[in-house]
């Protein structure tokens, strides 16, 4: 069955937690990445693309260079592939994917050729926790990255994904704030200039509109990939698509985006 390529300017995945490219995940994501191409503008990879990945590991580098040479090659044919960092992700810059744009700081501004402006956040840092904040710096710390160098690449993937899963394990018993989230979240966009803000880290399909000091804000976040999916604009819309669909039935279906928060 030939599939069909997806035609938006811009194409965003994030939290997709890969444990490697062999799981269906992996294999989903990268035959996604075999059937892009021109006219898409940008590929965003808002973060959490893995459960866990160190760039500056040799070992690491050898895991995920398939996918590395997918975004090179849209690269190449005129995409531009831009990699927020995520929690899960650290010293990605490293990793030598040529021609990817990584971003480490907590926002990406892109500009579409119709001149939509979009503000990018991989999320985990909008509600601003002191207690977060103060670990994340110090697992993204200069020192941690090095110690972290220093340990055989699978021992630390061992450790890495055990702890991913534990964590994930209490998701479940842990409530979110909506409104609180939101709202830091039209915080966020407001301060960056532009009027529409996409992140991800909660898994939660935000899709909100707030007018703020007379202009009219939107935010959204990527859903969780317990059913892959992708956000993007298409002909300035943002809409939500879902890969399972368009591998059964060979087309791309699309769906508006719904507000959690009424």
């Amino acid at each position: 069955m030939t599939l069909e390529q997806l035609d938006a300017e811009v194409i965003v995945a994030s939290d997709i937690h890969l444990l490697n490219l062999e799981s269906p995940r992996g294999q989903m994501f990268l035959t996604l990445l075999e059937n892009l191409s021109n006219p898409v503008e940008y590929l965003v990879l808002n973060g959490d693309i893995f459960d866990f990945c160190f760039g500056k590991s040799i070992f690491f580098q050898r895991k995920f260079a398939k996918l590395g040479t997918a975004l090179s090659r849209l690269v190449a044919n005129g995409v531009e592939v831009v990699f927020v960092e995520g929690n899960h992700e650290f010293s990605m810059a490293q990793v030598g994917w040529e021609g990817v744009q990584f971003v480490e700081g907590v926002t990406k501004i892109i500009q579409t050729k119709s001149g939509l402006k979009l503000a990018l956040t991989h999320g985990d840092l909008l509600l601003n926790d002191p207690k977060y904040r103060l670990f994340r710096n110090f697992l993204k710390s200069k020192k941690t990255i090095n110690l972290a160098a220093k340990i055989p690449g699978p021992w630390l993937d061992s450790y890495a994904l055990k702890h991913a899963k534990v964590s994930r394990s209490r998701d479940v018993y842990r409530r979110v704030d909506h409104k609180k989230v939101v709202d830091a979240a039209f915080k966020w966009v407001e301060s960056t200039g532009a009027q529409m803000g996409i992140f991800g880290h909660f898994h939660i399909p935000y899709a909100e509109a707030m007018v703020m000091n007379g202009a009219d804000y939107r935010v959204f976040c990527v859903e969780s990939w317990e059913r892959p999916n992708l956000l993007v604009i298409k002909q300035g819309r943002p809409l939500r698509t879902y890969l399972d669909q368009w591998i059964s039935t060979g087309v791309w279906t699309f769906v508006e985006p719904k507000a959690v928060l009424k």
